[in-house]
């Protein structure tokens, strides 16, 4: 019976497994998960289906496993449809970002470099401005 738990603790770990982490906030924002509304901190671990809203002044910078930086702006909300980042195999490492609302700066990651047709990132419309290297 011990075993078994053993088991399942590690199967629920691995399924809702930080992907990444807050890096950086200012103002209010907070995180949709599971039907539950937990307010945006520094250091809080991101999940995959995570939908991030940013209030009014706000901006939250967002660091992926992959070394992928998202910034979101205020009045923002990224849904977080998919992330897998497979470091042993980067070629089946994927992301699927739905930004629904407001604006963001993108930088990515080994996932953008090595397998760039699994980098989605949709919006319902946009504007997109170069602005160099990082």
């Amino acid at each position: 019976m011990i075993r078994l738990l053993f088991i399942l603790n590690i199967m629920v770990s691995v399924l809702f497994a930080s992907i990444g982490k807050v890096s950086a906030v200012s103002g209010s924002a907070f995180i949709e998960r599971n039907n539950t509304l937990i307010n945006v901190i520094l250091g809080l671990d991101i999940e995959e289906k995570d939908i991030l809203s940013t209030k009014n002044n706000s901006k939250v910078q967002l660091i992926f496993n992959d070394n992928t930086i998202i910034t979101i702006g205020k009045n923002s909300s990224l849904d977080i449809n998919e992330y897998l980042y497979d470091a042993q195999t980067p070629k089946n490492s994927k992301v699927n970002f739905n930004f629904f609302k407001g604006a963001f700066k993108s930088v990515t990651g080994t996932i953008g470099k090595l397998n760039k047709k699994k980098f989605v990132l949709k919006t319902k419309s946009a504007s997109i401005g170069i602005r160099g290297t990082v």
